[in-house]
């Protein structure tokens, strides 16, 4: 699972993994922009 994040000293979003998830968090400026899952099911197109 990654996390989508952004923070005051970082110019664009990035995806960190869990275990450095807790670092980004406590930064200034912290955004939290979701939850990226490697098992996403598959959509159906039309």
């Amino acid at each position: 699972m990654h996390f989508r994040v952004c923070s005051a000293q970082l110019a664009d979003w990035i995806l960190v993994c869990e275990t450095c998830w807790p670092n980004f968090r406590d930064q200034a400026g912290y955004r939290y922009g979701g939850t990226r899952k490697a098992n996403r099911r598959q959509r159906k197109r039309r």
